[in-house]
């Protein structure tokens, strides 16, 4: 499968052996990976004779001997974070156990992860930073406020393989329900906070902004939103049309070749 920096080019060819490798799991035909994830991978599926596309996260890391007594808990986490509704959280369709391996159930939806942003060297302007940071704020502290804490790949906090862009300018997070594997034993909250200001710090070094410094004076994820839009009121309000038009143009190709596929006559 063609990959630059971990990137997917979903090719024909490519798609449809993603689409139709054939291998099963419950009411799923799941296809091969799409992209590879520091816990496993995220495989395209079609629902057996609905042929809705949703994408399955594998945590094959989490099915190792070590990882099985967080098994149990894990599970019920991954399968809480299914009641979660918000904008900017990636929502979360079904989880399970398959193979004594972990996984989840999403919605496909045509974007790329902030981390396969970076990789193709795409250059943030600073008026997107804000809105990334925003959305990102907003939805950790509704996370926060309704007793759920973001999870990673990476341990100790979640990072840019975290953040979807989607090529309609939204923002939203992956990884709720991986707390107690990525932080055992830490505040939740207080983890959310560093890693949110250690990604802003990268993002404000790349795109030569200053966000990180007001979520940091700030100090609290409960109201960070409120805070970020009041400061940066013109930038929020036209960030998402700004971000989907630079993913756009930056993956141009791939989005006519997706699109067509799916034979989606829009973005959304």
């Amino acid at each position: 499968m063609a990959t630059i920096r971990g990137e997917w080019i979903p090719r024909r060819s490519t798609i449809d052996l993603a689409l139709f490798e054939g291998d099963r799991l419950g009411p799923f035909i799941v296809g091969a990976p799409i992209r590879h994830t520091l816990l496993g991978d995220v495989r395209m599926a079609l629902e057996d004779g609905v042929e809705h596309v949703v994408e399955i996260e594998r945590f094959d890391v989490l099915g190792a001997p070590e990882f099985g007594d967080l098994q149990e808990s894990l599970i019920l986490d991954l399968a809480g974070s299914t009641d979660i509704a918000h904008r900017h959280v990636a929502e979360v369709t079904g989880a399970g156990l398959y193979g004594g391996v972990p996984y989840v159930v999403r919605p496909h939806r045509l974007g790329r992860l902030l981390s396969d942003v970076l990789a193709h060297q795409v250059l943030l302007p600073p008026d997107v930073v804000p809105v990334i940071a925003h959305h990102v704020g907003e939805a950790l502290a509704y996370l926060a406020f309704e007793g759920f804490s973001m999870g990673a790949w990476s341990l100790g906090g979640f990072d840019e393989h975290d953040v979807f862009l989607g090529f309609d300018g939204s923002v939203m997070l992956n990884g709720v329900g991986l707390a107690k594997f990525r932080a055992p034993g830490r505040d939740p909250v207080k983890a959310d906070l560093e890693s949110y200001l250690t990604l802003l710090t990268r993002l404000d070094s790349l795109a030569d902004s200053s966000v990180a410094k007001v979520v940091e004076a700030h100090g609290r994820l409960d109201d960070v939103s409120l805070l970020l839009r009041r400061r940066y009121r013109e930038e929020v309000g036209h960030g998402e049309t700004v971000l989907g038009s630079l993913l756009r143009e930056a993956f141009s190709e791939q989005i006519i070749e997706e699109r067509a596929f799916f034979g989606m006559s829009t973005l959304h």
